[in-house]
């Protein structure tokens, strides 16, 4: 897969969050979530055109950009501000955890097969562990911030809050990203190492 082809995956899977956060900061709350809305309906319409299943995680960014948008701007409440990420945070990680339960199909398998890096006919019980363990890193990633962010809010006032989040959550962000996206090779192999994996599990048990 190509990059743009990547990048216009992610944009389609995050646009309305992307979109939200960039304008908000750029311009003003009113602006980020007309914006937000206007891209959501213009990704689900395309969806539906082109019969395209709509992933958990859109879904999830659209409602976070809508909900919080709406209560960022009827709310000058600096605690709500304070909090606000708290809450993302464990929405992602209700989403992503979620996905991997209930026979659904996890969140980061999803993404895997948008870049047509597997064939859904060719999944085996060791590759759906693997992607289920990586949803799981990322849902523990979320609650783990979500739980600093509370730490914070409870020591530091607002503004060194926001630039707090600005560098701490871009960086550990995109490193985990890259972690999944490049390094999916090594996590399989440490799994089937430490024999994690079901097939090997059922070797062990005869």
């Amino acid at each position: 897969m190509s990059p743009k082809s990547f990048f216009l995956i992610l944009a389609f899977d995050f646009g309305p969050l992307i979109i939200f956060y960039a304008l908000n900061f750029l311009y003003s709350i009113k602006t980020a979530i007309f914006s937000s809305i206007m891209v959501s309906l213009f990704i689900l319409t395309y969806m539906w055109l082109k019969k395209i299943k709509v992933s958990t995680i859109l879904i999830t960014s659209i409602l976070i950009s809508v909900i919080f948008g709406v209560l960022d701007l009827y709310s000058n409440n600096i605690i709500f501000s304070k909090y606000e990420s708290v809450f993302i945070n464990l929405i992602l990680a209700v989403a992503f955890f979620s996905s991997i339960t209930r026979n659904k199909t996890p969140i980061i398998q999803e993404f895997a097969e948008k870049q047509n890096k597997i064939n859904k006919n060719e999944l085996d019980d060791d590759l759906i562990y693997y992607f289920k363990f990586i949803t799981l890193v990322w849902s523990a990633y979320f609650v783990f911030k979500a739980i600093l962010y509370t730490i914070l809010g409870y020591k530091f006032e607002l503004a060194e809050i926001k630039t707090f989040k600005t560098i701490f959550g871009n960086i550990t962000f995109y490193s985990l990203l890259v972690l999944t996206l490049f390094f999916g090779k090594r996590i399989y192999s440490v799994l089937y190492k430490f024999k994690k994996l079901p097939s090997l599990r059922l070797q062990n048990n005869d």
